[in-house]
């Protein structure tokens, strides 16, 4: 073995041997306070109530399915899926078929919070079944209706879906003769097998109501994702409204394009730097990545032997297409070029996919092109298994968290979670367009919650410590609920002052400027991880969880969801396989079951001088199934974490006043025995520690992480606050809106990395290692290559 693959201090494996059961306790999180009264709230939505069934008998048969869409507004006090008003749909027999965000009054006991995030239901039934609910609705409270009125106060409002919500996007050129839209209809069913056959109904009933509004609706490509339909609608602009009247129908936009190529920096460098040692002694990686973009020239000595291009497009080669290809494929390859050094042996080989350039526009039909390259990524991906895939392309469009995901972004999340994928995506150039319009937001798919977001970092020249910084252009966060953090994170991708150097379809050096260059270069360094670490261990939750655990944390990480997400990822992974004294990193993996609350002990050492400090941090990374008809549970798996700093510290409980008293069962046994005797009872699991609180509601559960699939920790304790800490992990399930129990649930697969660092520089690696033998190293593989034939 070389001098250079020794690792002294290497990082160790097997944290999940260390795991123990939990006790759930009881919590008193989401009390039941009630912002109205059962009077309040009868006479607040009884008028509504009678305001949408006066509105339903007007409804013409056109634009009405079998069952009817209304929604339901609920009160920020009940966010939490366990409040979610089940009983009371069910009695009515009306049924969820989405949900979007909203804002609504929250009232507790001392105060009155404005436009606080809820969610909008959006419920579904026959007539008859919304009969009933509205005369549940109308029906004063009383001892007889007392269990309805305890569900039906927690909504603000309840009607039919206004036309404004249904437009999600108006035409920047109003004035064309036609313009494409995008519509998505809600899925209903009166039992679920049924679910296929009258969605087929309802399209062929929309698509007659379109054509008599002077549209066509291309029904060649429509697509059916997790209860919608998405579908190309070519229609004059000022139909806009009276399409929307489709009571079925969830969204209505313009159909976006793709985002433009960055092309404004394109420059030719004349320098020619020396071929890397690999493409020289004709060796290629043992690993290969996927990139769908505009081609590449695979024959140039600088691509080959690395690159195979593959055409999904009968359209010819070329143009600024070819060129934006070839730089990803550098970057992939390279990185940003240094013209004065040998170019680094690349970390993988690329399956370049080419999908552009489209086909030409068909005039008269809808354009469906960005659907076309969807769906040929999509059987592409089901048809080639890989554990990576690079993608500096998406839809010209902001995301909106409020409506449902866009399907690019639905599509490629249900792709991770189905075949273990990791993608790798721009999150977008807009970054300098309208922040009060929303227009600098994170485009699809660099939303995706199973993905990694990369966004753009510079170094400014005019900085004397030469700092990197979040580029201009780069999209701004937040993303949607399941992955607030976007980008994840960050890397070079050039600037005015410093541009980003790549080699272009004639073998050229050339300079350019966006976040399709910053995200293969994450793919390059994410790609080496492959030839570092066994093959069962290529997969999404590793492969995220190295990325974002050693990532670089830069200015400005103490803003909520800022813009440069967990940091700058490095170069190459290889030196995170060695620990420094002074630390120790442990690899836990492990399956979370349904219900059941684990234990991950952190192998903390003993021995310590009490004074002595440390910083604790870890990220927990799994990848989630998703529900795109619900933009607010995005998400439908999600894990509760609760950090025990001691497990000697408890609290004992008054059972008659109720009041708590933090003990230490080791120096408080005299009084802790005492009051067990007088009838206190003594907490079964240690105490949280304070940003881990027991008390916190739902809002503040989900902003600080609970249906996040990657969930960072960090603590700052001295060692005598410190004795067998762990984190308790509870995986939670939600179908609906609401919590789902059952030995049907899948076990949840993660990945957790911990670090331990004492920042008194106590040898703590080697204390760790002698006190926990069940961790062993995580072996570092030899980076190894093949040989062309």
């Amino acid at each position: 073995m070389s001098k250079d693959t020794v690792i002294r201090r290497p990082l160790l494996a097997n944290g999940e041997r260390l795991k123990a059961k939990a006790t759930r306790p009881r919590s008193s999180r989401d009390n039941k306070f009630h912002p109205v009264t059962t009077a309040e709230a009868h006479a607040l939505l009884a008028p509504q109530v009678n305001t949408m069934m006066r509105s339903l008998e007007t409804l013409s048969p056109e634009v009405v399915g079998r069952h009817v869409v209304i929604e339901a507004t609920l009160y920020p006090n009940y966010l939490a899926p366990s409040h979610f008003p089940a009983e009371v749909l069910k009695a009515a027999g009306v049924y969820v078929v989405g949900a979007r965000a909203a804002y609504a009054t929250k009232r507790t006991a001392k105060r009155v919070l404005e436009d606080q995030t809820t969610r909008t239901l959006l419920l579904a039934g026959a007539p008859a079944a919304v009969k009933r609910l509205a005369k549940q609705v109308s029906d004063a409270p009383s001892w007889h209706n007392e269990k309805q009125w305890e569900e039906l106060r927690r909504f603000s409002a309840v009607g039919l879906p206004p036309i404004e919500s249904v437009i999600v996007g108006r035409p920047v050129e109003p004035q064309r003769p036609s313009i494409t839209f995008e519509a998505v209809l809600s899925h209903i069913f009166d039992d679920p097998e049924h679910e296929a056959v009258w969605a087929d109904e309802n399209f062929a009933r929309f698509a007659l109501m379109v054509r008599s509004r002077g549209g066509v609706v291309d029904a060649e490509y429509r697509r059916d994702v997790g209860g919608l339909t998405f579908v190309p609608v070519l229609a004059p602009a000022g139909a806009m409204n009276r399409i929307a009247e489709f009571n079925l129908l969830r969204a209505l936009r313009p159909m976006p394009e793709f985002a433009p190529f960055p092309e404004d920096s394109l420059r030719v460098v004349h320098s020619h730097p020396k071929l890397s040692r690999a493409c020289r002694a004709g060796e290629r990686p043992l690993h290969t990545i996927a990139v769908f973009d505009g081609g590449v020239n695979d024959k140039l000595p600088v691509f080959a032997p690395f690159v195979k291009t593959y055409p999904l497009t009968t359209q010819p080669a070329g143009g600024i297409a070819l060129k934006h290809g070839s730089m990803v494929t550098s970057a992939l390859l390279y990185g940003s070029v240094d013209p004065a050094s040998t170019l680094p042996d690349p970390t993988v080989n690329i399956d370049h996919y080419r999908v552009f350039p489209m086909p030409p526009l068909q005039k008269g039909a809808p354009d469906h092109r960005l659907y076309d390259v969807l769906d040929k990524i999509k059987a592409t991906l089901q048809q080639h298994h890989y554990p990576i895939v690079v993608l500096s392309i998406g839809p010209n469009d902001s995301i909106d968290e409020h409506s449902e995901p866009d399907r690019f972004t639905a599509e490629l999340d249900a792709l991770a979670f189905e075949q273990d994928i990791t993608f790798i995506v721009a999150v977008g150039n807009n970054g300098e367009l309208d922040t009060e319009l929303g227009y600098d937001r994170v485009q699809p798919p660099g939303d995706m919650v199973n993905g990694i977001g990369v966004g753009a970092i510079t170094r400014n020249p005019r900085d004397p410590k030469k700092r990197w910084h979040r580029a201009n252009y780069s999209a701004r966060g937040p993303g949607r609920e399941g992955q607030r953090v976007q980008p994840l994170v960050v890397e070079f991708g050039g600037s005015d002052d410093e541009l980003f150097v790549g080699f272009d379809d004639r073998g050229r050096l050339t300079t350019a400027a966006g976040t399709s260059f910053a995200s293969p270069t994450v793919g390059r360094a994410v790609g080496g991880l492959q030839s570092l670490i066994e093959a069962a261990r290529h997969r999404a939750d590793i492969f995220r969880v190295f990325t974002v655990h050693h990532a670089e944390r830069g200015r400005g990480h103490g803003k909520q969801y800022c813009n440069l997400g967990y940091g700058r990822v490095p170069a190459s992974f290889a030196p995170a396989f060695e620990c420094a004294s002074n630390e120790v990193t442990v690899l836990y993996e492990d399956e979370l079951p349904r219900g059941e609350s684990t234990a991950l002990r952190f192998p903390f050492p003993r021995g310590l001088p009490v004074d002595a400090k440390f910083e604790l941090f870890w990220t927990l990374s799994y990848v989630a199934d998703v529900d795109p008809r619900d933009a607010t549970d995005y998400t439908l798996t999600g894990i509760e974490t609760i950090f025990r700093p001691d497990s000697r510290k408890h609290t004992l409980t008054d059972p008659n006043t109720k009041k708590t008293t933090p003990v230490d069962t080791v120096a408080d046994r005299t009084q802790i025995a005492a009051a067990l005797a007088a009838g206190s009872r003594l907490s079964e699991e240690p105490s949280a520690h304070s940003n881990w609180s027991l008390t916190k509601g739902e809002q503040l559960l989900r902003r600080d992480g609970k249906w996040e699939t990657v969930m960072p920790g960090r603590v700052l304790l001295k060692a005598g606050e410190l004795f067998e800490p762990r984190l308790d992990l509870l995986h939670l399930r939600r179908e609906n809106g609401r919590l789902v129990k059952g030995k049907a649930i899948q076990p949840l697969r993660f990945a957790m990395m911990l670090t331990i660092r004492c920042l008194s520089n106590h040898a703590v690696y080697d204390m760790v290692a002698s006190q926990y033998r069940v961790l062993t190293p995580l072996v570092r593989l030899p980076v190894r290559m093949t040989t062309v034939a």
